[in-house]
């Protein structure tokens, strides 16, 4: 697979303040420009238009390099699965829950589906869903009153500012908040100045499309780290028709950003879709510094790993593919007290992470049988990469019997042999829309998952059967044991909700 007409998409940067950003559609290619905003004691967002000091740079891209990177075609057998298919909580090995907490929900943010994304770094956890934020302690108590995304951002509060994402750079020990804001197709990121989400922010839009073409909109754009750069993966589709353009990469350098400057590059894929970077856990910064993304489409044979490394501005990529066994097309899941359907999504990328320490875990939707049950099911198949020697480790289906299990959401381990947490939404004909973790140790196996086990009932059947696309996971440390904070979706009497989790394997 090669890239797309990288060298007509350009990339220029502009000063302006932020009520100029909405007349920069007609500029073609990549647009990218800078303001500066601060997150007020009083529970919204303020927004100061004055221009960051010094060390603006712009310039054309260049046309990034394809390379084999020592593989020459699909992966070695796949270690098979251990068949670690366990019943809801009745795994004794499973991960534990070590406490959760109430989130957003649909009676306070109103905006539907939630799509609830997680971040957590010192004293605070930052819980963002479609149009709405909250910052809580770990205990969730409210540090932050319940905002709105377009205040955050500083933008009117009648445009429509979703698919949020949020997350906690361990490396450098700040945070970045970014949104979609699809009333002016602007791509809207913030980067903490300190460790503490509550106070000032370097703020950040950029416009990016391919050239050539009619106006076009993004959509479910995805954020992921590595040491030193931060990269949304977005689907361009046209403003008119919907049509489809392809996949965009944006890199940006993450060390400029995190202190006021714009660094960008855009890498084009034409006739691909939800090409999705991961999120780095290693916290090492050393070593080799390479971003991964990675594509399985939907109803697909093959997960396509992409790694770009080097300087933003002359980045290259090399592109592996994996064959994988048939993702399938997911069923919409049953649930209990209703015969309104929850849409699974169709088999693309949910969730990626890598440990740094040469595994990459990417967590796609698929259609599997799960042991002992005679029906299909939506289920999660999680596959593991060395992206040290490019070999696949793992291809297997996480599943359970008369349950369904959607956009989960996992984190890798940061420890030898590495391993992931998950969190994952689940509902059966008997069974409310609900949350479970799920994961596989650093000592075992590749090829199996321990649980899931259930860690929030939910109350009511969801009305909607649009449940969004994706759930949220991070990973923290508590010393030397690594756990992960996870934010998904059930329902109650008042519409949707969301929890926050706090779990492990210790």
């Amino acid at each position: 697979m090669g890239l797309g007409t990288i060298g007509a998409i350009a990339a220029v940067l502009l000063l302006l303040p932020v009520s100029a950003v909405g007349s920069l559609h007609a500029n073609t290619g990549a647009t990218v420009g800078e303001k500066r905003g601060a997150l007020s004691e009083v529970g919204r967002a303020v927004l100061d238009t004055g221009r960051a000091p010094g060390g603006y740079r712009a310039g054309l891209l260049g046309t990034a390099s394809i390379s084999a990177n020592g593989a020459t075609g699909p992966s070695p057998a796949v270690i098979p699965s251990s068949g670690l298919v366990a019943a809801i909580g009745r795994n004794p090995t499973s991960p534990r829950v070590l406490g959760s907490f109430a989130g957003v929900n649909q009676a306070t943010a109103g905006f539907a589906p939630p799509d609830p994304q997680v971040g957590q770094g010192g004293a605070y956890v930052f819980e963002l869903v479609d149009e709405f934020g909250k910052i809580t302690s770990t205990n969730g108590a409210t540090v932050f009153a319940n905002f709105t995304t377009p205040s955050f951002f500083g933008l009117p509060s009648t445009d429509n500012v979703n698919t949020g994402q949020v997350m906690y750079d361990t490396l450098s020990h700040r945070w970045i908040v970014a949104a979609d804001d699809t009333t002016t197709n602007v791509e809207y990121y913030d980067v903490s100045k300190g460790s503490s989400p509550v106070g000032a922010w370097w703020a950040y839009y950029v416009i990016a499309y391919f050239s050539g073409g009619a106006a076009q909109y993004m959509n479910q754009p995805i954020w992921g780290v590595s040491q030193t750069m931060l990269a949304m993966g977005t689907n361009q589709y046209n403003t008119t028709t919907s049509a489809g353009y392809g996949a965009l990469l944006t890199v940006v350098n993450k060390v400029k950003a995190e202190n006021g400057h714009v660094a960008i590059q855009v890498l084009g894929y034409s006739g691909l879709y939800s090409i999705y970077p991961a999120r780095d856990t290693s916290n090492n910064g050393s070593g080799p510094d390479v971003l991964y993304a990675a594509n399985t489409g939907g109803g697909t044979t093959a997960l396509t790993v992409y790694g770009v490394s080097g300087t933003v501005g002359s980045l290259s990529v090399s592109t592996i593919a994996y064959a994988i066994a048939f993702t399938g097309t997911p069923p919409a899941a049953k649930q209990a007290g209703t015969t309104t359907r929850i849409s699974t999504g169709d088999g693309r990328v949910l969730s990626l992470s890598w440990s740094g320490l040469g595994v990459l875990w990417v967590a796609s939707q698929s259609a599997c049988r799960p042991h002992g049950d005679a029906t299909i099911r939506s289920c999660i198949r999680v596959d593991a990469v060395d992206t040290g020697v490019n070999r696949l480790l793992q291809d297997n289906d996480t599943a359970v019997a008369g349950l369904y299990l959607y956009f989960g959401a996992l984190t890798a381990l940061r420890a030898i042999g590495s391993g992931y947490l998950m969190v994952v939404g689940y509902s059966g004909s008997l069974t409310y829309p609900s949350i479970a973790v799920t994961g596989q140790n650093s000592s075992d196996p590749f090829g199996g998952f321990r649980g899931p086990i259930p860690a929030f009932n939910g109350a009511s059947y969801d009305t909607l059967g649009r449940y969004g696309y994706f759930s949220g996971a991070q990973l923290t440390m508590i010393g030397a044991k690594a756990t992960a904070w996870g934010a998904s979706e059930s329902d109650d009497s008042s519409g949707w909700t969301t929890e926050v989790v706090h779990f492990s394997f210790y």
